[in-house]
């Protein structure tokens, strides 16, 4: 089978949770004896030199649904002989019309991926952002609360907007968690039962506990935003405790735009072992790594999570996304926190870092956790959901 697999954004595995992902599957999807090939609008200003693992095609026009890109896709798909399309940016509306037009011309099926939670910008403005990292935050969690009823009410009708016409374009419509297609129904206002199916995010990590010793590490992994993932209420909960725990590192793996603002205030409120890692391969920071925080306000299905439970990384995290409850079992693999109690949160990062036993407990039904999410699994899942839509009965 020829699948061509799309992004707004290159497929490279070092800069989102998506492009991981997306290489993954790929991987895997040509191991198991298809043809694939990306297709792009944009390069990531973000982006080192990499080699995708598989052929990747960088669209003419970085505006998504051009007559330009049009072209180029029809022309591709007909001299490559794609039998299916995977669009992996299936809520970015212009990228999906894009997809939907070529699906349509040349009757090729269209799965449409939603990496995010549906709820997402609903939710974000529930988070009015205060911050004692950022100056301005404050200034501005005044306005979002006094303006949220109205942005509420703006932000689900564009939503219902979005949602609709993403799931009418679509053969299929894939999200990371059951837990999602509640959501999806409230925005749309209807049933998607049909045309929604539940696919969780891979991962690969082949790793044995046994390969690697675990550190007196806590590691954050993603982009350094005040927006979703919120890395500056780790440093605020770090600058509570770091004295109590000398031997303890905090490291921070990514980059993003607040990168130097962060940084700035680790340096002037002298605050100790925290390491700022830039881009880096992300499987050496998990190996060593005994404990994964996200404090994100809004996921999908974070990669980082599934990836460093895979290490024996126990993960803690806000109760801020419902799939959040797909990879923690509370007080057993994890702990999950209510959003955004940043004293519960440091709680159970000191009973954590005081308790070896605990660790290794935890580490260990990580790992075993970790199953579900295995390669092998995920694309089993893809694979049928392939043959369904082109009605085909082998691989190829």
């Amino acid at each position: 089978m020829n699948i061509l697999i799309g992004n707004t954004q290159e497929f490279n595995p070092q800069i989102g949770g998506v492009e991981k992902v997306s290489s993954t599957l790929a991987h895997k999807f040509s191991e198991m004896g298809h043809t694939v090939l990306f297709i792009a609008c944009i390069k990531s200003i973000y982006s080192k030199p990499y080699t995708p693992v598989v052929e990747q095609i960088i669209l003419p026009d970085e505006k998504c649904d051009s007559d330009l890109n049009k072209r180029l896709l029809i022309s591709t798909c007909i001299t490559r002989k794609i039998d299916i399309i995977l669009n992996q940016a299936g809520n970015i509306i212009e990228f999906t019309r894009l997809c939907s037009f070529i699906s349509k011309e040349l009757q090729i099926p269209l799965i449409s991926e939603i990496h995010i939670n549906p709820m997402n910008r609903i939710s974000s403005i529930m988070d009015y952002k205060f911050s004692s990292i950022n100056r301005y935050s404050y200034l501005k969690a005044i306005g979002r609360m006094l303006l949220m009823p109205l942005r509420f009410r703006s932000i689900l009708k564009q939503e219902k907007i979005l949602y609709r016409e993403v799931c009418n374009l679509s053969n299929k419509v894939v999200i990371l968690s059951k837990e999602y297609l509640k959501e999806l129904n409230f925005i749309t206002g209807y049933n998607n039962f049909h045309k929604v199916v539940a696919i969780a995010n891979p991962h690969s990590s082949l790793l044995s506990v046994s390969r690697f010793r675990k550190e007196k590490v806590v590691l954050f992994v993603g982009r350094l935003d005040f927006d979703h993932k919120r890395p500056d209420r780790l440093i605020s909960i770090w600058e509570k405790m770091y004295k109590d725990f000398p031997e303890w590192k905090l490291k921070l793996a990514g980059d993003g735009p607040y990168r130097q603002q962060l940084e700035d205030y680790v340096q002037k409120k002298k605050i100790r072992n925290v390491d700022f890692l830039g881009f880096c391969d992300t499987s050496r920071q998990y190996a060593p790594a005994s404990i994964l925080c996200s404090t994100s306000t809004i996921e999908g299905l974070p990669m980082v999570l599934i990836e460093g439970i895979s290490f024996g990384c126990i993960p803690v995290s806000f109760d801020s996304y419902n799939s959040v409850y797909d990879i923690i079992e509370d007080h057993k693999n994890g702990f999950i926190i209510k959003s955004y109690k940043l004293k519960d949160y440091e709680k159970k990062l000191r009973l954590l870092m005081n308790n070896s036993n605990l660790r290794e407990n935890m580490s260990n039904e990580a790992i075993e956790s970790s199953h579900k999410f295995e390669i092998d699994t995920i694309a089993s899942q893809w694979n049928l959901l392939f043959r369904e839509l082109t009605g085909r009965k082998k691989n190829g």
